[in-house]
Formats: structure tokens, sequence, C-alpha cells
């Protein structure tokens, strides 16, 4: 089993926390167990931690998702999210098939 370097899971950490995915007691805390300060994890999932779990897709994604449904959004939302998770939204046509 791989474990992932130290800078990723900072990084979740923060990613989450700032997605509001993670509760903190305190910022200190956070930022003491970020620098390897303490054993005792500070953080608790929150609900919408919970609800973006549930989602197979990438954390800031899900967090659209949930949220555009608050303002009744939802329906261009999903358009967004598609368009923004895959690497290349236009498919190329061979000059064949033209």
């Amino acid at each position: 089993m791989t474990v992932p370097p130290i800078s990723a899971l900072m990084a979740s950490l923060r990613h989450l926390t700032i997605l509001g995915a993670l509760e903190v007691d305190s910022r200190e805390d956070l930022d003491n167990l970020l620098n390897l300060k303490i054993n005792k994890d500070p953080t608790s999932l929150t609900e919408l931690g919970t609800l973006l779990s549930k989602l197979p897709i990438s954390p800031k994604f899900s967090k659209m998702l949930i949220v555009s449904t608050k303002y009744k959004v939802l329906r261009y939302v999903i358009m967004i999210v598609a368009c923004l998770s895959v690497s290349e939204i236009f498919k190329e046509i061979p000059a064949e098939q033209i």
C-alpha cells in the first residue's frame, strides 16, 4: 500500500475545510495538524461533507451541484460540471467524414 505524500494530505485537508466538508475546532488546531505538531485529528465531517462524499466526482464539482439546488439552477450547473469534468468537450471529426 502506497502512502500519499504529506503535502498532498495537507492540501486535501485545507481544500476540504475551505469547501465546508470538514469542520475544524480552531484554526490553530488545523495549522498544528498540517504542521504535524499534533496526533489528534481536530476535524469532523459536516453534513455538507457527507453529501459531497456520496457523489462520485471532485468535491468542488459536488459542492457546485449541491449548492445549485438551493438556487434552482441545477440543470445549468449540471451542464457546466459536465463540461469541466472532461479534458475536451468538442470531438474532432476526421476529414474523410465531412
